[in-house]
């Protein structure tokens, strides 16, 4: 390559520069999910105004929302190549949702049991898993653009995260309106939903990865 060339080459690679606004930290693009979480309490408020307004349901539902946070911290630090977290951050978020989840839900159904109204139990179990579905999968999508806004090397563990902590949010802001505390309904139709918003965002990662790698085969075949 001749230096004509070579400068020419240079103009072209300059003519193509941009500014890029780099990525906020982690902690802060995770702190989205707080104001989402205000506007899906604002809504339920509207259609179900009766909504709980005892402590032990507030701190419950303030613990998975903070719970919810930090999960989809660790999971926007995957948008930042060598950020992204090891195995053992991965286990600890997916025991620390688990152990959260499970356990403010026993702690209602020791302290505040109360059943399903005889006859309701298939509609009750529908009923909440739909809003809970309703609540989480917008939050999948906010958390899954937010990361797909960098550069996520396991865009499915991306994902993944993403999904759990709307499915952990979701839960938390239904548990204020849900009043139902019995054993086989918090489990159907308040775990049961974390696990679906999860594969949710799971599947999104795994799209996006096929995409990407699709689009690079192309461009190695130009």
């Amino acid at each position: 390559m001749d230096d004509v060339s070579l400068q020419k080459l240079r103009a072209e690679v300059a003519r193509d520069l941009a500014p890029v606004r780099p990525l906020r930290p982690a902690w802060m693009r995770a702190l989205l999910l707080l104001p989402c979480a205000a506007l899906g309490f604002a809504l339920l408020a509207r259609l179900f105004p009766g909504w709980q307004v005892n402590g032990l349901a507030w701190a419950v539902a303030g613990l998975q929302l903070l719970v919810a946070y930090g999960i989809l911290w660790v999971g926007l630090r995957e948008a930042v190549p060598g950020q992204g977290p090891g195995l053992p951050a991965l286990g600890l978020a997916a025991l620390v949702a688990t152990l959260t989840v499970g356990g403010s839900n026993a702690l209602l159904l020791a302290l505040r049991p109360m059943d399903v109204p005889p006859g309701l139990d298939w509609p009750f179990v529908v009923h909440c898993f739909r809003i809970e579905l309703l609540l989480g999968l917008p939050a999948v999508a906010l958390g899954f653009w937010l990361a797909t806004r960098g550069f996520p090397l396991r865009p499915v563990v991306a994902g993944l995260l993403g999904g759990l902590s709307a499915g952990v949010a979701a839960s938390g802001i239904w548990s204020l309106f849900c009043p139902v505390n019995e054993l086989l309904h918090l489990v159907a139709s308040h775990i049961g939903p974390i696990v679906a918003v999860a594969l949710a965002g799971f599947f999104a990662g795994a799209w996006w990865s096929r995409r990407q790698l699709a689009r690079r085969r192309r461009h190695d075949l130009v």
